[in-house]
């Protein structure tokens, strides 16, 4: 059995965030399950730890009001010192996760996630786990997204792995 993680399960496991998806991510590791996910996954993770350090400095450090946060959120201003924390941030998700293969997608995979993108509610990065866990030939894709879930399978429903693929969240994922 081959297993995608998304993004959000990523980072319950790193940070303790949500126990289900500890669970399911120590039952893969247990199991020795092939574990993949997409390598724009790092940098969504990079680009969530920016905005929390942001968030940190600006809401909470200058009691700075939400809109004016999310005003500023996509022009922030941080230190290196941010950035070497955004850096030993990803080191340790590489080193709780060292058993996770990075895939990506190729020159087909990309037409097919500009197909999925332009036919479904997908944003283009669910677009892009979705069809790179389609790619891969991965047999279970756990997120924490509802909407994501409901969307995805109703897109592999139309496809020729309809039965091989199913997205769930992790306190429903069969391993």
């Amino acid at each position: 059995m081959k297993v995608y993680l998304d993004t959000n399960i990523l980072r319950d496991y790193t940070e303790n965030r949500n126990q289900k998806s500890i669970e399911v991510v120590e039952c893969i590791r247990l199991k020795g399950l092939e574990c993949y996910t997409a390598s724009l996954s790092m940098m969504e993770l990079s680009d969530l730890q920016k905005d929390s350090i942001f968030f940190q400095k600006t809401v909470i450090g200058k009691k700075w009001d939400i809109d004016r946060f999310l005003r500023q959120r996509r022009q922030k201003d941080l230190s290196e010192d941010s950035y070497k924390e955004v850096e030993e941030y990803l080191s340790t998700v590489n080193t709780k996760l060292s058993f996770l293969k990075f895939a990506n997608l190729s020159e087909e995979g990309w037409g097919i996630a500009q197909f999925i993108s332009s036919h479904s509610p997908l944003t283009s990065v669910d677009t892009i786990h979705l069809t790179t866990a389609y790619t891969a030939g991965c047999n279970l894709l756990i997120t924490n997204d509802n909407q994501f879930i409901t969307a995805g399978t109703k897109i592999l429903e139309k496809s020729a792995r309809k039965n091989d693929i199913h997205i769930v969240l992790p306190e429903k994922a069969s391993l």
